[in-house]
């Protein structure tokens, strides 16, 4: 606790987006990058993004994915924004089924669009 006795939620780090199945998201990412994560000895790449709005309320989340389908998805959206020069992206994120049998659909959100 600081000296005014309140808690520094921040100091625990950023929360992590979390999508469950059939669930629509809408976020704006930004510093996306890939990652590799090791566990029990297998290395796993992951795109990684800041989050820093969902579903249109401020937030400061990361959204990590190893899901090669959603990377696909991704990619021309992130080349488009790295040919544009920008630095942040928003899309609209839907999630359905669980698991490996896991399906998505990502599309960019522009200036204007609802």
């Amino acid at each position: 606790m600081d000296k005014n006795d309140t808690l520094d939620w921040q100091a625990f780090g950023k929360e992590f987006v979390k999508i469950s199945s059939d669930e629509q998201i809408d976020m704006t990412l930004s510093n996306w990058q890939t990652i590799t994560k090791d566990y029990q000895g297998k290395s796993t790449v992951y795109l990684d993004f800041d989050c820093m709005e969902e579903n249109g309320l401020p937030c400061n989340k990361k959204y990590q994915t190893s899901s090669k389908r959603l990377a696909r998805l991704f990619k021309p959206i992130i080349e488009e924004a790295k040919e544009k020069n920008e630095t942040t992206i928003r899309v609209r994120l839907l999630k359905m089924g669980e698991g490996i049998s896991s399906k998505f659909s990502l599309n960019r959100i522009y200036s204007g669009d609802n």
